[in-house]
């Protein structure tokens, strides 16, 4: 405010001079009188008169190329994904309980869960809301496909063997010669 303050000064005293600068300073006050004015009008003096809030084309353009360019990356990487890379070996990946033939064989009715367990294992899956079921899962996986997948589920009633299902059972299990036996 000072320096407008002492530019007003300094153009009265070039009027009183009568020098030539006068005119030039006088368009200058003019001017920034005129911008002040304006800026307290336009927007509540927020943004200057002339002054667009709106981007630029550049701008818009930029951000128009940056998101194809993201989006066309991402779709690419997308689509990356299914592709297979030359050469790359994929192992056989076996998770779970290897429960074979023999073993279901040697289930019988009435057995304890000591004796079960003896026999097939510690089961993968033991439900905690039904204590009297265990699960006995094998899966064989190469990649993202399965190559075999077997399973077996051991059901008791107290701590006696009452019911097996599953791949390997066989359809008359428990076998009647077992059943008469253990009675």
């Amino acid at each position: 405010m000072r320096t407008f303050i002492g530019r007003l000064t300094q153009d009265r005293q070039n009027i009183e001079t009568g020098k030539s600068d006068f005119q030039a300073r006088s368009l200058q006050i003019d001017i920034l009188i005129r911008h002040s004015i304006s800026s307290k009008t336009v927007n509540g003096g927020i943004m200057p008169a002339g002054h667009t809030t709106g981007k630029s084309a550049l701008q818009s353009r930029s951000r128009l190329t940056l998101s194809l360019s993201l989006l066309l990356s991402l779709t690419t990487l997308g689509a990356c994904s299914n592709i297979g890379f030359p050469g790359v070996y994929r192992i056989n990946v076996e998770q779970g309980n290897i429960v074979d033939q023999e073993m279901v064989d040697q289930l019988k009715p009435q057995m304890t869960r000591r004796q079960v367990r003896f026999v097939l294992g510690t089961p993968i899956i033991e439900d905690t809301f039904n204590a009297d079921r265990w699960d006995y899962v094998h899966v064989v996986r190469l990649g993202n496909e399965n190559l075999s997948r077997s399973q077996l589920t051991v059901v008791f009633e107290g701590d006696v063997l009452v019911d097996v299902e599953g791949d390997l059972v066989s359809e008359n299990w428990p076998e009647k010669g077992a059943e008469t036996e253990g009675s």
